[in-house]
């Protein structure tokens, strides 16, 4: 259920809304993971991250450093 791509701070994000709501709500952590997820939007278009994941990629001094799952887009 993770969002694909998922950025530092909007994970950071998420995890603020789900403490507020289990929280003030009383919801369970499951059922505020799954209001939080119901109404999740990417903060940067899937375009621009693919281009800034592969620019990331081919900068990088040693593929090492690199994920395993983004190191195709090294060419």
């Amino acid at each position: 259920q993770i969002p694909p791509l998922l950025t530092p701070g909007a994970a950071e994000t998420l995890s603020v809304k789900l403490y507020r709501l289990t929280k003030t709500e009383n919801k369970s952590p499951e059922d505020a993971l799954k209001d939080v997820l119901a109404d999740y939007q990417t903060p940067v278009p899937r375009e621009v991250m693919e281009f800034q994941i592969a620019l990331a990629v081919r900068e990088a001094s040693d593929l090492d450093f690199v994920p395993p799952v983004f190191r195709d887009r090294a060419g």
